[in-house]
């Protein structure tokens, strides 16, 4: 069986889920494999200007410094807000990623034990929604693991999208809980 070179996110989620991983423990390693570049990434770039369209390796990306699950759109495979990237000849730019991909063979290599692990049949993308009762108390948990950094709403929908929340669900729950003032910049 042929294993691709590069995986999508949310396969490397499904990799790590599959060895025993909690899912919140799965993201949280994913954040910080890529943020301190112990993987290799290549990004396709969205957007519609010049460089839409085209596949950009670890060089010709620049990611924040610090990597959280709330900036993952895990379904998706791809960040929520803009990476700049860029190449020597063109300018760089802070653009749209359309989707995420990792070196599959650095993968094994940081979790070895995931060479031989199968991979959940069903993706995350597509576990069933949860329970009403749930959501209030999920998102809950949710605003108070962030404490006074208070999420933007693109954040907050790409966290409950993991549990199919929908994007009105999760503006109504924003409603009942503390918003940031329009303009007002995000805190650390």
């Amino acid at each position: 069986m042929y294993i691709p070179d590069w995986e999508p996110l949310n396969v490397a989620l499904r990799r790590l889920v599959a060895i025993g991983l909690s899912e919140d423990d799965a993201k949280a390693d994913l954040c910080n494999v890529i943020a301190d570049e112990q993987v290799d990434i290549r990004v396709l770039v969205g957007g519609d200007d010049f460089f839409a369209g085209r596949t950009v390796k670890r060089r010709q990306v620049i990611h924040p410094v610090r990597l959280k699950p709330s900036d993952f759109d895990w379904e998706e495979s791809r960040p929520v807000a803009k990476w700049n990237c860029g190449d020597r000849s063109l300018d760089w730019d802070s653009r749209p990623i359309k989707l995420l991909e990792l070196r599959t063979s650095d993968l094994e290599d940081l979790f070895p034990q995931s060479t031989t692990a199968k991979l959940e049949s069903q993706p995350i993308a597509n576990r069933p929604r949860m329970a009403g009762a749930s959501i209030e108390p999920k998102f809950r948990e949710w605003r108070e693991r962030r404490g006074d950094d208070i999420p933007t709403e693109a954040e907050d929908i790409a966290y409950m999208k993991q549990f199919g929340v929908g994007r009105d669900a999760v503006r109504t729950l924003r409603l009942r809980f503390p918003r940031r003032q329009r303009g007002q910049k995000r805190s650390g």
